[in-house]
């Protein structure tokens, strides 16, 4: 008899705790998204923070900007928002608030805080712990359930240096091109000098390419700016297209390479192996001198041309004197 009673003493104590416990909000089915409260087109602010820092991104025109205004890396911005507004999250696995500190999505305890601002509307989403690759636990503020998103808590980084754009120097439809005291525009029949020679396709190709694929690899910080600013400048380029013109220049320190931009008015870090296809393609050796490559091949034809139809008499004459 005693045991009869106390096993449902048991049951009745266990169907109280399931009571008191089980995550109702699992039983609403499915969230179409994460965050519904901002529409994707009206957010103008992206925050995201972490226990010991903050970055905040801008929204300008379609472009989003750090805080010294340089732009922030689109692919980023476009993986943030697409998890968070977009992404379908699937059944919450949780809803409690001991299952919100396990998984590290607790307003006092989390990896990320994604703050999205727009208008008079906002919203707060805390990632936490990665159950697997790509995937991270994620919660929105004010809201118990707590779902897998398929994201990184290091694809939202607190740092601004982690959110540059590294292809921010890249120039694509590129229509003029000024180097070595000369001038080269693209025409009707291709690439010609200021005097209205042709110029090497295959060349202006090369180089074409080099500056559509630029990558830099950082913003110089305090300590490398000045002394980028005070090396040894290796090539000066001015590239144009569509009325946008843009000074480059390349400066070495050692054995580190530096870029700016007259658009950001900046200094960048650019890999040596960019670095030295910048120059190559611009007929200059690594040590920055002029090798005549660039004036000579990107002349084209003509120069051997008129190498090959010299004057035979004066060839010959020159002979003689010999």
């Amino acid at each position: 008899m005693i045991i009869r009673i106390l096993s449902i003493l048991l049951a009745v104590q266990l169907a109280v705790t399931v009571y008191l416990y089980w995550p109702r909000d699992l039983q609403r089915g499915p969230a179409p998204t994460l965050v519904s409260s901002v529409a994707r087109e009206a957010v103008t602010k992206i925050t995201v923070s972490d226990t010991q820092s903050e970055v905040q991104l801008t929204r300008s025109g379609d472009r989003w900007l750090l805080d010294s205004g340089l732009p922030a890396d689109p692919v980023k911005v476009t993986a943030v928002l697409t998890a968070l507004l977009e992404a379908d999250p699937g059944y919450a696995i949780a809803a409690s608030d001991s299952a919100a500190r396990r998984f590290k999505v607790d307003a006092d305890d989390f990896e990320r805080r994604i703050t999205l601002a727009g208008g008079d509307a906002s919203a707060s989403v805390f990632l936490g712990t990665s159950p697997a690759f790509r995937k991270v636990h994620g919660r929105r503020a004010g809201d118990p359930a707590i779902y897998v998103l398929e994201l990184n808590s290091y694809d939202a980084p607190t740092s601004a240096a982690s959110w540059l754009d590294r292809n921010l120097l890249q120039m694509t439809g590129v229509d003029a091109i000024r180097m070595h005291d000369r001038r080269y525009t693209l025409g009707d029949q291709g690439w010609e000098d200021a005097d209205g020679s042709a110029a090497d396709p295959a060349r202006m190709e090369q180089l074409l390419q080099v500056l559509s694929s630029l990558r830099v690899t950082g913003l110089a910080d305090e300590e490398d700016a000045p002394r980028a600013q005070d090396g040894e400048a290796r090539l000066a380029l001015t590239a144009t297209s569509g009325g946008r013109s843009v000074d480059l220049t390349l400066a070495a320190v050692g054995d580190d390479y530096f870029i700016s931009s007259s658009e950001f008015g900046a200094w960048f870090a650019i890999s040596a192996y960019d670095a030295e296809r910048l120059l190559e393609t611009a007929g200059q050796d690594s040590d920055g001198q002029d090798t005549g490559e660039a004036d000579d091949s990107l002349a084209g034809d003509e120069v051997a041309g008129d190498e090959a139809g010299a004057d035979p008499d004066s060839a010959a004459a020159d002979q003689g004197d010999g």
